[in-house]
């Protein structure tokens, strides 16, 4: 196996692994609007900031830049503390932005 193989294999591991990953975070959310608890969003971040770096080991930099953005409007949340609703119904979009690129890798 070449290194070329050795990267297509290890993207279609992280696509698998992202469909699961991207349920965590969804799970998240939805607790997080429902009880406000900042805790979802620290698990929430750490998610995506796991996301985010493996996304760029596989080079699939494109999703790993839409988790960059995901992770700066978390963390903006959870400083300025937006609306929930608002809020995860942003990330939700993002996480569907993420499915789409997977998808048509």
């Amino acid at each position: 196996m070449d290194d070329r193989d050795f990267l297509e294999q290890l993207k279609t591991e992280f696509i698998d692994n992202l469909q699961f990953d991207i349920g965590s975070c969804e799970e998240l959310l939805l607790k997080y609007e429902k009880d406000g608890s900042e805790q979802h969003i620290t698990d929430l971040l750490r998610v995506m900031h796991s996301m985010k770096g493996s996304a760029h080991a596989v080079e699939m930099h494109d999703i790993a830049a839409v988790l960059h953005e995901l992770e700066s409007h978390a963390i903006q949340h959870k400083t300025q503390k937006n609306p929930r609703t608002e809020f995860v119904s942003q990330i939700l979009r993002g996480m569907d932005q993420i499915k789409n690129k997977a998808a048509a890798a």
